[in-house]
């Protein structure tokens, strides 16, 4: 009984934001008797190549090379993704959200090593690119580039139902004094209802940041001012990329 008034409850909310597409819905909606985080393993310090950093029942889902810290040797940037069941089961009270994959990730860094050939591993992070924990909002990774020393991850937030509003964050990062420093801060929101967006972009180097705002099809108002600089964030410190807040 208290299954079946567990599944009306939810089907009535999910019909009443289709109608209405004003509250927000979010994994609280999904009926989980399990709260248990992701487990994350711990990289290897040094590895020959990419796949010596993946883990057993992990898979490599990105590998990019570039010239981290300005010596001359390739370095390595590695997405790595879960294979097996995920850690978080999708309990839900309607079968057709049991398929929505929350596989965490891991991101990584090596640097190639100038006297031997190799990588040491120099960042581990599984807190900047968020869990996939809700069926109605896309996979919250887009895209990771490396490109000139700088990487950049973007995520994504787009509802199926729920909420007009999508928005892509980038962060962008350069390894200095062994860490990766966020530098830069973009962010593009678009209500899909009325068609307004507002862009923000941040330098966190420079101190000045920009916000345009306007319907798609029209000029947009610019507005730029200037922020007390402080010392650049380490990307561990940075924490969840939808949870950051920026200046």
């Amino acid at each position: 009984m208290d299954g079946m008034l567990n599944r009306m409850k939810i089907s009535f909310l999910l019909l009443s934001c289709m109608f209405f597409m004003s509250c927000p819905i979010s994994a609280a909606v999904i009926d989980s008797s399990n709260n248990e985080t992701a487990i994350y393993p711990e990289l290897p310090q040094r590895a020959a190549s990419s796949i010596g950093f993946v883990p057993e029942g992990w898979k490599l889902e990105k590998e990019l090379r570039d010239d981290l810290n300005g010596d001359g040797i390739m370095d390595l940037v590695v997405l790595l993704r879960k294979l097996q069941e995920p850690d978080l089961l999708k309990k839900t009270a309607t079968a057709e959200f049991d398929s929505f994959d929350t596989k965490p990730r891991i991101l990584a860094a090596a640097l190639g090593s100038p006297a031997e050939s190799g990588f040491t591993l120099v960042m581990q992070n599984h807190t900047l690119i968020p869990l996939h924990d809700s069926p109605v909002m896309s996979d919250p990774f887009s895209k990771l580039t490396l490109k000139r020393g700088v990487m950049k991850i973007t995520l994504e937030s787009w509802a199926s139902m729920g909420s007009w509003y999508s928005s892509n964050i980038t962060f962008t990062f350069r390894y200095r004094d062994n860490c990766f420093k966020l530098i830069g801060y973009d962010r593009y929101e678009l209500h899909r209802g009325s068609g307004r967006e507002v862009e923000t972009s941040i330098n966190f180097q420079t101190g000045r940041k920009n916000v345009s705002s306007g319907l798609a099809d029209k000029k947009h108002r610019i507005k730029s001012s200037r922020f007390q600089r402080s010392p650049l964030s380490c990307i561990e410190k940075v924490g969840e990329g939808f949870a950051f807040e920026a200046p």
